[in-house]
Formats: C-alpha cells, structure tokens, sequence
C-alpha cells in the first residue's frame, strides 16, 4: 500500500493506492505518479493547518478532499483544547513550604479541627480539585489572611509529576 497516493471512496475516507498495478493488462510494480493518476490516485498532502485561535487546536478527521494542486489532502476539524489536568500536589513539600511560611501549626489546627486528620494520614498527595483540598484553602485563606497570590506561591513549590 501506498499512502502517498489516494483517492475518495464514497464516504470520502481515502483508498490508498496499492503498491502494484494493473493498467493496459500490464502489471507495474513501483509505479510511478503518473501511473497512479492514469489509475485514479493523487497525491494526498499529509500538511498539518498552521496558527489555530488561542485555545483551539486541529484534529485530522478519516476524510480527504481535493486540495486544489491536483491532489488530495487530510480535512481537519478545528476543536477546543481540552482544560489543563488538575494539579496533583506533594503532602511531603506542602508541609515544608507550610512550615518554612511559618503557618504549619494553623493549618494543622484547621485539619484535626474539621475532622480531616485521618484522611490527612492516608494521603499521600492533594489534588487541586478535591473538594476537601478546595474548601480547606477557602477557609485556611480566610483565616490566614492571605491572597489567592500568596497561596498560588506557596502551592507552586509543592507541585508533582503525579495525576
């Protein structure tokens, strides 16, 4: 098979052209791009669009149309970025950045005070979109006066590889 050479089946996915033809009652081999052609195969372009909008990227769909160099190329759907993987955060670096911040003894007051100390134990990380995470930073801004700032510095020290 050669996927440098197509053409539409009905539903537009490409056939490729196969690596030998038949043209006249002769068999070619290596056939070459006229051959192709005299067969109904064009070069299909594997060109990737360029510069999608801000938050958008391409995705090659299993469609082909003609790319108006006598050719075929891939038809390209325009989609979303997906949004960014929640942050997994390390216990062991938020407790050192907690302490160096000099706030470890109020954060650990917050954590056996709302009933979370058992779960605290059996973490081993945080994810940015727990509930219990989520809430907790609420309140621990609050009562620690601190900016959404002040917290996005302390928790940028603390971010794993982990999901």
């Amino acid at each position: 098979m050669n996927r440098n050479f197509a053409k539409p089946k009905a539903d537009n996915t490409p056939e490729y052209a196969p690596d030998a033809l038949e043209i006249n009652g002769r068999t070619i081999l290596a056939p070459k791009a006229t051959h192709y052609a005299k067969a109904g195969y064009l070069p299909l372009s594997y060109e990737r669009p360029v510069d999608p909008p801000e938050d958008k990227h391409y995705e090659r769909t299993d469609k082909i149309e003609p790319n108006g160099d006598g050719g075929y190329r891939w038809v390209y759907a325009l989609v979303d970025n997906p949004p960014p993987a929640p942050r997994v955060f390390s216990k062991l670096k938020c407790v050192a950045a907690l302490i160096e911040a000099g706030v470890w003894n109020e954060v650990k007051d917050y954590i056996e005070g709302a009933g979370l100390y058992d779960l605290y134990l059996a973490a081993q990380d945080f994810r940015e979109d727990n509930p219990y995470f989520t809430s907790g930073k609420a309140q621990l801004m609050t009562s620690l006066g601190w900016t959404e700032e002040q917290a996005e510095a302390l928790l940028s020290q603390c971010v794993t590889g982990g999901v």
